[in-house]
């Protein structure tokens, strides 16, 4: 009977101790949810519990995350909620804070949120991707959706902390949302604009850190695919779609009407190449990886470009 009577009496200390451990200090940022909770009568509970109460990652993850909560402008935040509502749900919302205040934690100064993406500077965060710029490759990454939160800020710790990565890439982005959204775009991009041997050096990079991880096998459009992770390209995309719609239908159209043309047949890309309105054609068919010789040879002002000239090495075959 003592025993248990000094058994209840340790249990209930213990019990005491550990509602001790478990009571906090409030973060800033909880601090602010909070007082706007009160102010806007708890309209900020569904962000709260979004950010801390559905988060069961990694410790590691865990406190970067916390730590860098602690520096967001929730006022701004809020009001980027209210533009974008209308095209993004709250469950989204909160999942793009997240990628947001990591990228914000290991690139303070240079990391924003545009449309649905998060965007960090590395080398050259004032960079501005140029449609037909010629040195623009872009390396693009696309893990499983189920490791995303937790590759997110592996990538940016390997990236900065490597002397060739943080030197050579201009700007990462992310497109944090559901697989079935990505409608053939990119999840990750890595934009190098240094030209083709900054791009191959990046990619070589990459495939040393990443060979071996898993990826979604999804293959984003007008790439070249390295590992079910790791894919690239030269260019945009968005201009591509341009392209082909303004130029390379019609003039495919117009072959088709001449008789049957596969696209992917050599025979059939070279008259579409002569039914072009403004040639030379911009892109080579029928991948438009990359741009053509013919491209190169106007802009360039050589006339003894190769047929690969502009390409990269895959560094998957070349190590097989």
């Amino acid at each position: 009977m003592k025993k248990l009577f000094l058994g209840l009496i340790l249990l209930a200390s213990c019990s005491l101790g550990c509602m001790e451990q478990e009571s906090r200090d409030l973060t800033p940022l909880e601090t602010k949810i909070q007082t706007y909770n009160s102010i806007y009568d708890n309209k900020y509970k569904w962000f709260y519990d979004g950010i801390y109460v559905n988060n069961r990652l990694e410790d590691k993850y865990l406190s970067s995350l916390s730590n860098a909560y602690n520096n967001l402008p929730i006022g701004t935040i809020w009001d980027y909620w209210i533009v974008n509502q209308s095209h993004i749900t709250q469950p989204e919302f909160v999942k793009l804070i997240r990628f947001y205040a990591v990228a914000k934690f290991y690139s303070p100064m240079h990391s924003s949120i545009e449309s649905s993406e998060v965007y960090v500077g590395i080398a050259n965060p004032d960079y501005l991707t140029k449609q037909n710029d010629l040195n623009l490759y872009k390396i693009h990454l696309m893990p499983k959706e189920d490791s995303l939160e937790t590759f997110w800020p592996n990538l940016l710790e390997t990236v900065l902390n490597d002397a060739v990565l943080s030197k050579k890439i201009d700007i990462l982005k992310i497109l944090p949302f559901e697989d079935s959204n990505l409608n053939g775009a990119p999840r990750i991009v890595l934009y190098v604009s240094g030209g083709k041997e900054n791009a191959q050096n990046v990619l070589d990079k990459i495939y040393d850190y990443y060979k071996n991880a898993p990826g979604n096998d999804l293959i984003p459009e007008f790439n070249e695919k390295v590992t079910d992770l790791i894919y690239f390209t030269q260019g945009d995309r968005t201009a591509k779609h341009n392209y082909f719609d303004k130029h390379i239908r019609p003039a495919f159209d117009k072959a088709q009407e001449e008789g049957f043309c596969n696209i992917i047949d050599p025979k059939c890309i070279e008259v579409v190449k002569n039914n072009l309105a403004e040639p030379p054609v911009v892109y080579e068919l029928p991948d438009m990886i990359y741009y053509s010789k013919e491209l190169g040879k106007m802009k360039l002002g050589k006339d003894d470009l190769q047929n690969d000239y502009f390409h990269l090495k895959n560094p998957a075959k070349n190590n097989q």
